[in-house]
């Protein structure tokens, strides 16, 4: 076997005691023998039926399992390396796990691969153990489903030697469902930024998103004078025979976005606006090619759809995931998916004190409008209840940020914003973040 159970525990062991100066435990050492066990079969695997199932391990955070993995790929010998693709969420990330395993095995054998490397891709066949990003795994995957290898780097990813890798192991659960969200007044938006002689040169594209505002309005219309509520429906609409948006967005990349709407050269705010205007092209095809619903949000009309990007035929690969017992997504591959009971009392939560505020409205729409009000009198009571010296993490809506008077301070993936009574607020726009309802804020599950 690649890595023998017993000897990785006891690697692990050492790193976690020497390096990480954290406390092993029983408990803590049976995850990563499962760790360790499910790695090797998924490489024994290879190739074969078994090799197509998707393995998820769902130890709790704090456990180990990306310092886990980056000791497990430290170990595996120089000859016939496996070969092995490491996904994660973030560029920062992939770069500290590629610098993990490189420490701990003595050499270079990891490279991480993103925007912000200069590596060729014809290098990435002779790196034993290849990171990326989630994002990368995702456009790869998208582009395989749809019958275009060819515009993404899936096989180059894949590609070990004079075979292909036989581990991947995915950190953190994948976005494996494409979601998009168009109104009303992202499409007029749209329509008003592209300049005329780029409009000109793409009617095709403009005739479709002409035909989507055609329906919203439509749409709009019928709703207005209604007294009931409006309910999601499914639509069966007649959709235009050309909405492939993409070499709008290619053109749209030329244009000096902060120039023409903001009348001033800003490279920052030039890239958020392009980013912007590209996502909502993306949604609008995504909604023309695809089947849709329609859903009233927030007093906007909006057109919903969304569709899987996992191809039928991929290779397995393992998930390190915390939250797998609580994620719906996995029920959707059933069949394909093992999700591996987790030893037990791996960690503790009997310090853990729940203050849980019941009887108000938390939801976004409501806390705009009053967080000016709710802000300090959570800011008050966070005060009172843990005194002036003790810090919390607690997380809201970007948007309500405003309210609790709070400067910016930035910290890899997420805002750390610093109120007056020093309680530490980071906040989050993603809609996916599951949460437990603490005042009138959200705080992530700890």
């Amino acid at each position: 076997m690649p890595v023998e159970p017993d000897a990785f525990v006891a690697a692990m062991s050492h790193h976690w005691q020497t390096t990480l100066r954290n406390v092993t435990s029983s408990s803590l050492e049976a995850v990563w023998h499962q760790m360790a066990s499910t790695f090797n079969h998924q490489i024994a695997t290879a190739g074969t039926p078994g090799g197509q199932r998707w393995k998820v391990l769902q130890p709790a955070t704090g456990t180990g399992k990306s310092q886990g993995l980056a000791v497990y790929c430290a170990m595996l010998p120089p000859i016939a390396h496996p070969g092995v693709l490491i996904v994660t969420r973030l560029k920062s990330q992939a770069d500290e796990i590629a610098r993990t395993v490189n420490i701990l095995a003595g050499e270079q054998v990891s490279v991480a691969y993103h925007g912000d490397t200069s590596i060729a891709t014809e290098a990435l066949i002779f790196c034993p153990v290849l990171v990326i990003t989630h994002r990368a795994y995702e456009i790869g995957m998208d582009a395989i489903n749809r019958g275009q290898p060819n515009v993404s780097n899936w096989s180059r990813y894949h590609a070990w030697g004079e075979g292909t890798r036989k581990l991947v192991v995915i950190d953190e659960a994948l976005d494996i469902i494409e979601e998009a969200q168009i109104d009303l007044s992202q499409v007029k938006f749209v329509q008003a930024v592209i300049p005329f002689t780029v409009a000109e040169d793409h009617p095709a594209e403009m005739n479709a998103i002409a035909t989507l505002e055609d329906i919203l309005v439509r749409i709009a219309r019928l709703t207005r004078d209604r007294e009931k509520p409006e309910r999601e429906r499914v639509l069966a609409l007649a959709m235009p025979n050309v909405f492939d948006m993409t070499p709008l967005r290619r053109a749209l990349k030329d244009i000096r976005l902060d120039q023409r709407l903001l009348h001033r050269r800003d490279d920052e705010q030039n890239r958020k606006l392009r980013k912007h205007y590209d996502t909502i092209l993306r949604d609008i095809q995504a909604t023309l090619e695809n089947w849709s619903w329609y859903a009233k949000k927030l007093g906007d009309h909006t057109m919903n759809t969304a569709r899987l990007i996992v191809p039928d035929d991929i290779n397995g690969a393992v998930i390190l995931d915390a939250t797998a017992s609580s994620n719906l997504i996995y029920k959707l591959f059933d069949s394909r998916v093992d999700i591996v009971p987790v030893p037990s009392k791996a960690r503790a939560y009997g310090n853990v004190t729940l203050h849980v505020s019941m009887g108000h409205a938390v939801g976004k729409s409501t806390m705009v409008k009053a967080a000016k009000e709710e802000g300090p009198r959570l800011v008050a009571n966070l005060k009172a209840t843990l005194g002036q010296h003790r810090k919390i993490p607690a997380s809201i809506n970007s948007r309500l940020a405003t309210g609790t008077r709070l400067t910016v301070v930035t910290t890899g993936r997420t805002s750390i914003r610093r109120s007056s009574s020093d309680c530490h607020i980071g906040t989050r726009s993603g809609p996916r973040t599951p949460s437990w309802h603490c005042g009138a804020f959200k705080t992530p599950h700890g």
